[in-house]
């Protein structure tokens, strides 16, 4: 059993951003003693980390409960404190144990240091602050990582298009998770945490004011002050004033840029890092296009993709993930344009980066 400062380390380990979580440490230390101790007691094989991930859940719920509003949506995560038992082989007395437990230190949890650290980032009007806050729900939050689709093919398509880099590559998926992703009510995060933070509305007003753009490509059509650049697209749309951190290329007019815009309280700024390209890769690019594929793709592994509930039903994970209105719209005449590139298969080909196979792994605490 973990010593109040082995805990100490592992518990701000485990949050991955910095944020002062002092105060919580003692609360949730007793907590996972109780939980330790009943786990020795009534479960076939005790498992920190399963403790720890009970831990975290309740540290949610307490701090603005988004697991709990999307355990209302989904039923792959209906029972997460039941599957964590479950995966311990804890007994049915032990569960209950547990389950008291929980419910307890719902009532008596102190002050949030993780909705504290929320509210600040989101009200400090610095993007970069913004963008941590979603994205420690991307990479800490196992409950939140399980209503992804399966993400092999779209993680090795943002590493083709960071030039095989791995590290920018699952950078570019986890911004992409964490401004483009969409429940299936219709709600990107931002939208569903800003229903979430009631009382607080400098808050709800930023996060209602997020609207993404998934990877386009663009070309700089300006240069107005050291990394501020105007860039524009095959759409014809133009964004002026956006900020790239890196320096740019030497032959930048001859080349393009591909980058996830979002733009907050009326200012347009990158998530994630960029690449840059030939112009061959923006003749080749349409954002439409490439997306429906990967989307396409992550459909049909879902489909073929089941889990069962505790009480014993099986349920397709396409069905519990994906409403009936999952993909784009058909192109039509009224969308010229939006359908044009490469195919996502064509597009890899000749990037010559087709993946062998969709097996491989994207656990949330790798992301």
């Amino acid at each position: 059993m973990d010593t109040l400062d082995s805990f100490t380390v592992r518990w701000q380990e485990r949050h991955r951003f910095p944020m002062d979580l002092e105060s919580d440490v003692p609360f949730y230390y007793a907590l996972y003693r109780q939980l330790r101790t009943v786990s020795e007691l009534y479960a076939l094989h005790s498992d920190d980390s399963r403790l720890l991930s009970i831990l975290l859940y309740v540290e949610n719920t307490v701090a603005l409960g988004l697991d709990r509003s999307l355990a209302r949506l989904y039923r792959v995560v209906e029972d997460e404190v039941g599957r964590w038992g479950d995966e311990m082989g804890l007994s049915a007395e032990g569960l209950a144990l547990v389950r008291r437990l929980v419910s307890n230190a719902l009532a008596e949890a102190p002050e949030s240091g993780l909705r504290r650290w929320l509210v600040e980032s989101i009200r400090s009007g610095r993007f970069s602050r913004l963008g941590e806050a979603l994205r420690f729900f991307v990479t800490c939050d196992e409950t939140f990582a399980r209503l992804y689709p399966p993400l092999s093919f779209r993680r090795q398509f943002f590493r083709s298009l960071a030039h095989e880099d791995e590290q920018a590559g699952d950078a570019m998926l986890v911004a992409d998770l964490a401004f483009n992703w969409v429940d299936k009510s219709g709600l990107t995060l931002a939208r569903r945490l800003a229903h979430l933070f009631s009382g607080e509305p400098l808050v709800v007003d930023t996060l209602l004011s997020v609207r993404p753009r998934q990877m386009d490509a663009y070309t700089v059509k300006s240069l107005s002050g050291e990394g501020i650049v105007t860039l524009a697209n095959k759409e014809g749309q133009t964004f002026e004033d956006v900020s790239l951190s890196d320096p740019l290329p030497a032959d930048w007019e001859s080349r393009c840029l591909l980058a996830q815009l979002v733009t907050c309280l009326d200012r347009t700024y990158v998530s994630g890092p960029v690449a840059w390209h030939s112009r061959q890769m923006y003749d080749r690019w349409g954002t439409r296009r490439l997306f429906y594929g990967i989307e396409d793709v992550e459909i049909d592994v879902a489909y073929d993709t089941s889990f069962t509930t505790r009480t014993g039903e099986e349920v397709c994970l396409h069905t519990d993930l994906f409403t009936a209105d999952i993909a784009c719209d058909e192109p039509s005449g009224e969308d010229p344009g939006l359908w044009y590139g490469l195919n996502v298969w064509d597009f890899l080909d000749w990037l010559g980066t087709r993946p062998k196979s969709l097996s491989e792994p994207c656990l949330y605490m790798e992301a």
